[in-house]
């Protein structure tokens, strides 16, 4: 399974909050998961832009 970076879970959740594609469709066009894509979704509308900031405290 393909670790993606910030940058590319961001790019997918602006995608699809624009209405640019299902969870499906973003997920196939990264290769990954619609599940993930839709995981992601929803951390970005609970933590906002540090949603995907790594935290080794």
């Amino acid at each position: 399974m393909k670790r993606f970076s910030e940058e590319e879970k961001l790019m997918a959740v602006k995608k699809y909050l624009s209405n640019e594609g299902s969870f499906k469709r973003i997920g196939d066009s990264i290769g990954a998961d619609e599940g993930d894509v839709r995981s992601w979704v929803q951390r970005f509308q609970y933590h906002g832009n540090e949603a995907f900031k790594n935290s080794y405290a």
